[in-house]
């Protein structure tokens, strides 16, 4: 795998990403303990996650490919604002504003640019929909105990990880090996 691909980019920045929310969902529910900035620079590794993903949509769809970018561009810089904010200032009125721009275009690019690139993986779409139901389902929880609201977090952070193997996966891919694997090629023949 190498990094200067889309895919090599997404696959890191997805696992990194779904590896801080997994420690931070974890840390709660298991010990009580919150690692610092773990949630608020996330986001940041989800938006290059989301690149690769608009990486992934058909160039000859120009329309389409321009938003899906666009939308993937715009979550990469608010998760990178957030994470400044949280980091530096520790200003929440404004964190929240960055991380909220950031999902609303990071779930665009799930969706759209998702149903898009099914063909792919259906990871995309069924990442928004975990994140999409995590929301009350979360809230709910909350209602038992407060740090129940990680168990979603814990859901989304594995769908995180599946999209990072995934485009880990096609990264270590040989480039430009389109052979037919000798099983199908005698499949095909009868």
């Amino acid at each position: 795998m190498t990094l200067s691909s889309a895919e090599g980019r997404a696959a890191l920045a997805a696992l990194v990403g779904g590896v801080l929310w997994a420690a931070k969902g974890l840390g709660i529910l298991v010990a009580d303990y919150e690692p610092e900035y773990a949630f608020a620079v996330a986001p940041f590794f989800f938006g290059i996650a989301a690149t690769g993903i608009a990486a992934k949509v058909d160039p000859a769809r120009r329309r389409a490919w321009t938003a899906t970018t666009i939308l993937a561009v715009m979550a990469t810089l608010a998760g990178g604002a957030a994470a400044l904010i949280d980091v530096a200032a520790g200003d929440t009125d404004s964190f929240g504003v960055t991380v909220m721009l950031s999902v609303l275009c990071l779930l665009a690019v799930l969706i759209y640019g998702g149903w898009l690139v099914r063909h792919w993986s259906a990871i995309p779409v069924a990442l928004a929909a975990t994140m999409l139901i995590g929301l009350p389902v979360g809230g709910a929880l909350t209602e038992i105990d407060e740090r129940l609201l990680e168990i979603p977090l814990l859901a989304v952070a594995l769908g995180w990880i599946l999209l990072g193997l995934t485009f880990w996966r096609d990264a270590s891919e040989p480039a430009g090996d389109t052979s037919v694997p000798a099983s199908a090629a005698q499949s095909r023949d009868l």
